[in-house]
C-alpha cells in the first residue's frame, strides 16, 4: 500500500496555491511570490518557522540551503508568535540574492 500525503493549502488565496510547489509536507514558493505566502500564513494564524533557499545541482536534484529558523517562545501569545515570525521571515527573504528562484516555507 501506498500512503500519499500532502499538505492543505485550501486556506491560502488560489494565486498562492497555484504557484506553490507542493511535495509531500514541503511547499515551496517562487521567491517572488514568497512574502505574499508568508503574509497570507500570518493572516491564518500560522507561525512561520524557517525558510530554505532551493537550488539544483548539476544533476537536476533540489539543494536546500538553511536560510531563516525562528523559535517560538512557548510562553507567549500565538499572536505574537505569529508577527514575530512573519517578521522574521520577511526581513531573511529581504537579504535573498537575485539568483534565487524558489524558498521552501515550514509553518505550523
Amino acid at each position: 500500500m501506498t500512503l500519499t500525503v500532502s499538505v492543505d493549502l485550501s486556506f491560502l488565496p488560489a494565486a498562492l496555491r497555484d504557484c506553490a510547489r507542493v511535495d509531500g509536507w514541503e511547499v515551496s514558493w517562487p521567491v517572488e511570490d514568497a512574502p505574499a505566502a508568508i503574509d497570507a500564513l500570518a493572516r491564518n494564524r500560522l507561525v512561520v518557522l524557517g525558510l530554505e533557499l532551493l537550488d539544483t545541482d548539476p544533476d537536476g536534484q533540489y539543494v536546500a540551503t538553511p536560510w531563516a529558523i525562528f523559535e517560538p517562545d512557548p510562553d507567549a501569545p500565538i499572536e505574537v508568535n505569529v508577527a514575530a515570525g512573519r517578521r522574521a521571515a520577511q526581513g531573511a527573504l529581504d537579504q535573498v540574492g537575485p539568483d534565487q528562484r524558489w524558498v521552501l516555507v515550514t509553518w505550523e
